[in-house]
């Protein structure tokens, strides 16, 4: 071979063990890049999971909370709905009692109650009675507690289902049923549920 030739081949050679280097050098670094790219986009899909995994447990425990609250409100609901119906039929109780149990109910709450002279509005069912005799008995219970037994009954007829209402110059004072049984219930609905639904 010729020295030239020597030359050639071995500038060639070199060359090529160049190329053969600058093209390893480019493969690591590709695969340097592309290792690189995947971990960020292996990392990337992790956080989305996570996050979605995140929000989907507090969309999960929203939801919960949301249905326990409606739990919570229906079945108070029908706690409501039951003691309604127990002072609805406590009332019906009330109004059908017997001119005695209404004389006997009504005097001492009449005498606690007035001054003695107010006028009284009934209702419209239990005026005969009050005319008949209850207007009487009840002035007199207050006279026997040293009170003025001047009671009247009004004119104007009560539109409630039993019991009545005082009235004055000054002052209006509702012994009607009704009044009464909210009364007690305002009172006492911590009592009754416990005692109907067994809570503390």
């Amino acid at each position: 071979m010729s020295s030239q030739d020597n030359i050639i081949k071995r500038i060639t050679d070199e060359a090529r063990k160049e190329a053969d280097s600058v093209l390893a050098e480019a493969n690591a670094k590709v695969k340097e890049l592309l290792s690189a790219s995947e971990a960020e986009t292996n990392a990337e899909i992790e956080r989305v999971e996570h996050d979605a995994e995140t929000k989907a447990a507090e969309l999960r425990r929203r939801r919960l909370a949301v249905a326990e609250m409606e739990a919570r409100k229906d079945v108070l609901a029908q706690k409501q709905a039951i003691l309604d119906e127990a002072f609805a039929g406590a009332l019906s109780r009330l109004s059908e009692l017997p001119d005695s149990e209404i004389e006997k109910l009504l005097t001492p709450l009449v005498v606690e109650e007035a001054e003695g002279s107010e006028a009284l509005i009934v209702p419209g069912k239990n005026r005969a009675l009050y005319e008949k005799s209850l207007l009487h008995s009840l002035n007199k219970a207050l006279k026997k507690a040293g009170k003025q037994g001047k009671l009247t009954l009004s004119e104007q007829s009560g539109n409630f289902a039993g019991g009545l209402v005082l009235v004055s110059d000054v002052l209006e004072k509702n012994i009607s049923f009704e009044a009464l049984l909210r009364g007690v219930r305002e009172e006492s609905e911590k009592a009754i549920g416990e005692l109907l639904f067994g809570e503390v």
